[in-house]
């Protein structure tokens, strides 16, 4: 999400601020306008502006002071009329355009900065900043030969700049030319070896399947900044996926020692815990997540499912609406409502939600989420939806399978075939070995059906 933009202009209040007598009433206002800017009064200070500018419509000045006193209080639309009028008045400033192109940039309008840093570089052909933003607009519009060329123009500006590579190199790696963005994180850490290009470099690593590289970048990045909390959570999630369960949770807990705040390390070992079957545990650091950040979806999601471990089929439900709220577009969260009502006794009720929610659900409608929705509410059988599940990525197919077998688990216990239910959670159990709530779940599903 883009914040504000800074703004890059010098306000021209510093015109009238010292001034002690006024050619006329306009000059008065504008002096008015720009004393209230300094002390944060923005809303006045428009005010006066626009009545300065009642006054003298062609006041280049007094357009530009509203346009940067609307762009703090967030106008973005009355701030960018204003810079036009400006533009109008003085086609060949090069900030004007800038400022507009981040107010565009700011609204989503990616076609119009795009053409404002375009004209800035046009008229000033070393603002570094013009090229760097008109590349993330390009970016956004996955024009990637476009914004390759402009981070390749800040590298030529810039040679001996780490960060001039390492924006390339997110480029490459947005594209997935892995190797290219490799070769220029190298390049900057060549420059600077700083422990966030090491980081960045390990993820570009891992992406490619290169484990033990990515492995020994982040020990480096620890090495160099061993108080980031996030370099330790990095770590942690590379050792989930080699299986080094309790190397991952040792990371995660340093990084809540590093940073007792830090809701990415509750939610993270969380899930580690849920995943080892410590259901009481997990629930205290996911209680944390939430209490850190409310609006955590992917906290309460994992806390429902570990309340649904625990057979809390009523508080995970609420954890499941929770999720529905505050990511309705999540198909797994409507999943988990079914998983939980169908468990409190409310299967009717649960097939005809989930069966709505599909019914007006936007994308592919032949995905992998759409399979699991229609065999939740009956359109699938069950040996196609476990069919459906094969896929020639072997990394895809074990989740697909864990989560074919749950769900094919879940709707065996509705159908009281207990006896069915438990093979297909051994089989979901067995189809990975990453900590995926449905796992987590199938295994402690396991426990109670065999418990005497």
């Amino acid at each position: 999400m883009r914040h504000t933009p800074a703004i890059f202009l010098s306000f021209a209040l510093s015109l009238f601020v010292t001034t002690t007598a006024f050619a006329n009433d306009a000059d008065k206002l504008m002096a008015d306008g720009s004393a209230k800017f300094a002390h944060g009064d923005f809303t006045n200070a428009i005010a006066d502006f626009s009545e300065a500018i009642k006054l003298e419509p062609k006041n280049a000045n007094a357009h530009l002071d509203r346009a940067i006193a609307r762009q703090n209080i967030g106008d973005i639309k009355g701030a960018i009329a204003d810079y036009s009028t400006v533009i109008e008045f003085k086609p060949k400033n090069a900030d004007v355009y800038f400022n507009r192109g981040q107010l565009h940039a700011h609204a989503g309008e990616h076609n119009e900065a795009i053409a404002d840093f375009s004209r800035v570089i046009e008229l000033s052909p070393k603002m570094l900043d013009a090229y760097r933003n008109r590349a993330l607009e390009e970016t956004q519009q996955h024009d990637w030969t476009g914004a390759l060329a402009d981070e390749t123009k800040l590298i030529q500006l810039q040679p001996h700049e780490a960060a001039a590579f390492y924006g390339r190199a997110a480029v490459y790696e947005l594209q997935g030319a892995m190797d290219d963005a490799i070769a220029d994180y190298t390049r900057a850490i060549n420059l600077q070896p700083t422990a966030m290009t090491y980081q960045l470099r390990a993820n570009a690593k891992q992406i490619k399947g290169d484990f033990d590289g990515a492995l020994a970048d982040l020990d480096e990045a620890i090495k160099k900044e061993p108080i980031n909390p996030a370099a330790f959570v990095a770590r942690g999630h590379l050792k989930e996926t080699r299986n080094d369960w309790k190397g991952a949770i040792a990371d995660f807990k340093t990084a809540i020692d590093l940073k007792p705040d830090y809701a990415p390390a509750y939610g993270d070992l969380g899930l580690m815990l849920h995943a080892v079957g410590d259901l009481q545990a997990a629930l205290n650091c996911l209680n944390k997540a939430i209490q850190i950040n409310p609006r955590n979806t992917l906290a309460y999601a994992r806390r429902g499912c570990v309340y649904y471990s625990g057979h809390a089929f009523t508080n995970a439900l609420t954890d499941f609406r929770i999720v529905a709220q505050l990511q309705p577009n999540w198909d797994f969260g409507h999943f988990y409502i079914w998983m939980a009502r169908t468990r409190l006794g409310e299967g009717k009720a649960a097939q005809l939600e989930l069966n709505t929610y599909f019914k007006y659900r936007k994308g592919d409608t032949n995905d992998w989420n759409s399979k699991i929705g229609g065999f939740l509410v009956g359109r699938i059988s069950e040996s196609d939806f476990l069919q459906a599940a094969k896929n020639p990525d072997s990394k895809t197919q074990s989740w697909q399978m864990c989560s074919a077998n749950f769900f094919a688990g879940c709707k065996r216990l509705y159908t009281k075939d207990q006896m069915l239910a438990l093979t297909y959670f051994k089989k979901a159990s067995a189809a990975t070995t990453e900590p995926d709530p449905e796992r987590a779940m199938s295994m402690t599903e396991i426990k109670f059906l065999e418990a005497p």
